[in-house]
């Protein structure tokens, strides 16, 4: 297993969440992709690696993270 802190939001990943689809040894050799925050098109992973995330409105958040107008709406 990778050299975590125990207490990473990794380590937890690994020691606490099933991933269905996934295989297990390479997770726990490889670590997962934790995302740690996003704003509009643009998430942020655990080792501030910026990426667009191109899959959102595949799923739920197609109209992005952060969004300010929406939150206050709610």
């Amino acid at each position: 297993m990778l050299d975590r802190p125990n207490d990473s939001l990794s380590a937890r990943d690994i020691a606490y969440h099933m991933h269905p689809f996934t295989n297990a040894r390479r997770l726990e050799s490889e670590g997962p992709f934790v995302i740690t925050r996003g704003d509009g098109i643009r998430i942020v992973d655990e080792q501030g690696r910026d990426y667009i995330d191109a899959l959102a409105g595949l799923w739920c958040a197609s109209l992005g993270f952060s969004e300010k107008r929406l939150a206050e709406a709610a």
